[in-house]
C-alpha cells in the first residue's frame, strides 16, 4: 500500500506541475481523489493541527462570503467556488507526517526545463516560427505564457511556465547538495541548472531575482564556514544587498514596462475600493467579490495581480493575517527542528521567495500554491526527514 501511495503521490505532483489548470491531461482531480482515499484507508490517525487549519480556512471563506452577501456585495459565485476548490488540496495536510512531496518535483522540473529551453532556442534562432508558436500555445491552452518584454532597456524573450516558481525549491536543494558534496555532483549540477534555467528564461522580475537570491544565499552559507568566511560572506552579502536594491529601484522606475503600469493601476483600484467600502479592511467582501479595475480588466473584475491585496479585499485584514500565519506555521516548526533537518535553511528561503513571487502572481490559492504549502508542511512534520536526507530523481 505504501508503494502505491508513493506512486500516486508522484503522479499527482507531476500532473499539478505539468498541467496546473487540468486542461490537457484531465487527471488532477481523479488522482487527488484516489490519493485522498488511499491515505484515508491506509492511516487510521490524522493530524489534529491539519483539522484545525482546514476548519479555520473554510470558516473564513464562508463567514466573509455570507457577510458580503448580507451587505449586498456583488459576488461572482463561480470564482468564489474556484477559491474553495483552490484550497481543496489542504485536505492532504491530514497526513503530512506520512507523505513526502519535495523529491517528486525533480522529474517535472527537468521536463519543464526541456520545454522552455527548447521553445526559447527555437524562437531566438528561428524567428519565422514565432507566430506559429504563439498560436499553438494559445489554441491548446498550454500552461505557458510567451512574450517579448523590456526590463531596464533590455529586450527579453519570456517563456513563462505557470508552475515555474516551484522550481526555486529544486534549485535551492540541489545547489546546497552540490556545495556540500552530497550525492552525485553531476546530478546535483544538472538539477540546479534545469531549475535555474526555468526561472531565468521565465523573464519575470521576481523569478529572475529569486534565482540570484537563492544562489547567493547558498554561496554565502558555504563561505560562512570557511577560513575568514564570516568576513568574506559579510562583504558578499553587503554587495549583493546593494545590487538587489539598485536593481529593484531600476525595475520600479522602469516606465516602459507595461506589466508594472498594470500593477500600479490595480494598486490604485484597491485604494479606491477601500474608500468606497472601508469595512472591507475589517471583514472583507468575500471570495468572488468584484471591483472596478480602472480600465485594466473592467468594472466587475474579481482578481488582480496583487495577491495579498486581494486577500485583504476578500477576507479583511484580521482574517488575512490568520491565513498568512497558516502559511508561515511550518517555517516556525522547521526552525525549531533545524538541527535535525538538513534542508531547513534552504527550504525556508526558497519558500519565502515563493511567497514573494506569489505576491504578484495568482499562485497562492491554487494547486501550485497548495503544492508549495504541502512541501513545507510535509518537511516540517514527516519524521523521516529528520534522518540523513537524500533527495534523488524520482
Amino acid at each position: 500500500m505504501k508503494k502505491t501511495i508513493d506512486i500516486i503521490t508522484s503522479l499527482f505532483v507531476f500532473v499539478v506541475m505539468m498541467d496546473p489548470a487540468d486542461n490537457i491531461l484531465k487527471l488532477k482531480i481523479p488522482l487527488f481523489i484516489l490519493l485522498f482515499l488511499l491515505l484515508l484507508f491506509k492511516h487510521k490517525y490524522i493530524s489534529a493541527t491539519a483539522v484545525r487549519i482546514i476548519i479555520i480556512i473554510y470558516s473564513i471563506c464562508l463567514i466573509t462570503n455570507v457577510l458580503g452577501l448580507l451587505r449586498g456585495i456583488d459576488t461572482d459565485v463561480n470564482f468564489a467556488l474556484s477559491i474553495y476548490k483552490g484550497f481543496l488540496m489542504i485536505l492532504l495536510l491530514l497526513w503530512t507526517n506520512e507523505i513526502k512531496i519535495i523529491q517528486y518535483l525533480n522529474f517535472p522540473t527537468v521536463l519543464i526545463s526541456f520545454i522552455v529551453v527548447l521553445i526559447f532556442i527555437f524562437m531566438k534562432f528561428f524567428p519565422e516560427i514565432n507566430n506559429l508558436t504563439y498560436l499553438y500555445v494559445d489554441n491548446y491552452d498550454l500552461p505557458i505564457k510567451i512574450a517579448n518584454r523590456t526590463f531596464i532597456g533590455v529586450d527579453l524573450l519570456s517563456v513563462f511556465y505557470k508552475t515555474s516558481p516551484l522550481c526555486i525549491f529544486v534549485a535551492g536543494v540541489y545547489l546546497q547538495k552540490l556545495m556540500k558534496n552530497e550525492g552525485n555532483r553531476f546530478t546535483n549540477f544538472f538539477m540546479y541548472t534545469c531549475a535555474i534555467s526555468v526561472l531565468i528564461i521565465s523573464g519575470t522580475r521576481m523569478n529572475i531575482l529569486s534565482a540570484f537570491v537563492i544562489t547567493g544565499f547558498i554561496i554565502i552559507m558555504k563561505t560562512w564556514n570557511s577560513h575568514y568566511g564570516k568576513f568574506i560572506a559579510g562583504i558578499i552579502s553587503f554587495v549583493g544587498f546593494i545590487a538587489i536594491l539598485i536593481i529593484i529601484n531600476m525595475l520600479i522606475n522602469d516606465r516602459g514596462e507595461h506589466s508594472l503600469e498594470i500593477k500600479q493601476t490595480l494598486s490604485l483600484a484597491f485604494q479606491q475600493q477601500v474608500f468606497k467600502d472601508p469595512l472591507l479592511l475589517l471583514i472583507g467582501e468575500g471570495p468572488g467579490a468584484t471591483f472596478d479595475s480602472l480600465g485594466i480588466r473592467g468594472k466587475n473584475e474579481v482578481i488582480s495581480e496583487l495577491t495579498y491585496l486581494d486577500l485583504i479585499r476578500w477576507f479583511g485584514v484580521p482574517f488575512t493575517v490568520i491565513i498568512i500565519l497558516i502559511y508561515l506555521y511550518p517555517v516556525a516548526r522547521i526552525y525549531k527542528k533545524r538541527k535535525k533537518l538538513n534542508l531547513s535553511s534552504v527550504l525556508t528561503i526558497s519558500y519565502f521567495l515563493y511567497l514573494l513571487i506569489a505576491g504578484t502572481n495568482p499562485i497562492l490559492i491554487s494547486s501550485t500554491g497548495m503544492l508549495a504549502l504541502l512541501i513545507m508542511y510535509t518537511y516540517a512534520f514527516n519524521p523521516t526527514y529528520e534522518s540523513k536526507e537524500s533527495i534523488v530523481i524520482e
